[in-house]
């Protein structure tokens, strides 16, 4: 199984992300991935046991489609940013399934009721 991550931008948000990636490949534990994203957030992976590629993205539109006809199949795509070229690049990629993190608030249906009789 391949999986394709994109990465936070930030190097601070990439590190709290760890752990999350860690789950993921500990879900799937034969799997192999792909780590995509800046340059500092590429790095802090560079190391690790079953990354098996590291591409650093260049931000510009024409580049997104590049790569992602570049990058081939996965089996799942995960994306812990949520800008708009993000989402473009998750339609572009080509993944039999896609999440993406997602910034805005859940807003919780209450459904309050009368505990008296």
């Amino acid at each position: 199984m391949k999986i394709l991550i994109e990465l936070p931008t930030w190097l601070g948000d990439c590190v709290m992300a760890t752990p999350a990636i860690e789950n993921l490949l500990a879900r799937y534990p034969q799997a192999e991935w792909v780590a995509i994203g800046s340059p500092v957030s590429v790095a802090v992976f560079t190391e690790h046991p079953r990354l098996i590629q590291s591409i650093v993205l260049d931000k510009s539109y024409p580049a997104l489609f590049k790569t992602a006809r570049q990058l081939g199949r996965f089996e799942l795509f995960v994306s812990f940013r949520s800008s708009l070229r993000s989402r473009v690049f998750k339609g572009l990629v080509q993944a039999d399934r896609k999440y993406q993190f997602d910034k805005r608030p859940v807003k919780w249906a209450i459904r309050l009721r009368n505990t008296t009789n």
